[in-house]
């Protein structure tokens, strides 16, 4: 969505569309998303994130920050890169948190420790855990 709204931002206001353009002007906002799929309104903030992460000294830019939300809301948000930002990234722990994502079982509760007790889950026995789940109606 970064790239075809770049696009009609520029067919709107802007130069001829270049692809190469394009391409860099929203790939380094992508690496995070790409990663870890739509996160929905987390996804502009890691957008943000990956673009001050990237290897340019973003320092006196003014990035633009685009969020589209369901019932056909709409923001876009302009902020000033400020000299020293670099000195509060966590590109490191970001880059952990990421790779160490893992798969979710949505068909029953993680059997997690913190989980079990932030939301009073007992562990489930063997005979649980082998047996289908059955929904309420």
């Amino acid at each position: 969505m970064a790239f075809k709204a770049h696009r009609q931002l520029l067919r709107t206001c802007g130069p001829p569309v270049d692809e190469a353009a394009v391409a860099s002007a929203v790939a380094a906002t992508t690496g995070y998303n790409e990663t870890g799929g739509n996160s929905y309104t987390a996804s502009v903030y890691l957008a943000l994130a990956a673009l001050l992460e990237s290897e340019d000294d973003l320092t006196g830019r003014s990035p633009g920050l685009f969020s589209y939300g369901s019932g056909r809301v709409a923001e876009f948000l302009a902020g000033r890169v400020r000299p020293g930002y670099r000195r509060h990234l966590r590109a490191d722990a970001h880059r952990e948190a990421v790779s160490g994502r893992r798969a979710v079982d949505h068909g029953s509760p993680p059997d997690h420790p913190a989980h079990r007790r932030r939301h009073r889950v007992r562990p489930r026995t063997p005979e649980e855990t082998s047996a289908p789940r059955s929904r309420a109606a």
